[in-house]
C-alpha cells in the first residue's frame, strides 16, 4: 500500500539541479515540521535538473493519517514528471520510495505546480 498525502500538502520545493539527487521539502497539514527530502535519482528527462515548486489544498487531518509519516523521507525517486511526460492524469506526478515506510505518491493538479531553472 503506498501512502497518498497529496490532499495534505501545503506547499513545498524539490531540486534536481545535481545529476542523480532530488531534495527538498513538503509541509504538510497536520504535521509540525517540514518533510525533508533526500532522495536518489533524477526528475523525468523533459523537467531533469529543475525546481519545482509545489502548493496544495492542505485539508485538515481529521484522521491523524500524517502523524506517523516520518520527517526525514531518504531513498530514491520512482518517478517525478508532469503532464505530457509519462502520465496524463495530473499535472504533475510525484513517487519515490522511502527506506523506513515504503511508496509515497502525491500528485497535483494544473496550477499547482511551478517549474523553475536552477541556472
Amino acid at each position: 500500500m503506498a501512502w497518498r498525502p497529496s490532499d495534505y500538502l501545503i506547499e513545498g520545493e524539490l531540486d534536481n539541479s545535481v545529476r542523480g539527487k532530488v531534495t527538498g521539502w513538503m509541509k504538510f497539514k497536520g504535521m509540525p515540521q517540514k518533510v525533508l527530502l533526500d532522495l536518489s535519482g533524477d526528475f523525468h528527462p523533459t523537467i531533469q535538473g529543475t525546481k519545482l515548486k509545489l502548493t496544495g489544498m492542505g485539508i485538515e487531518d481529521e484522521e491523524q493519517y500524517m502523524n506517523t509519516f516520518n520527517i526525514n523521507q531518504v531513498g530514491r525517486v520512482e518517478e517525478i514528471s508532469m503532464d505530457g511526460d509519462s502520465r496524463d492524469e495530473s499535472c504533475c506526478y510525484i513517487e519515490w520510495y522511502d527506506d523506513m515506510i515504503g511508496r509515497i505518491v502525491v500528485e497535483l493538479s494544473d496550477g499547482n505546480v511551478e517549474v523553475a531553472s536552477t541556472s
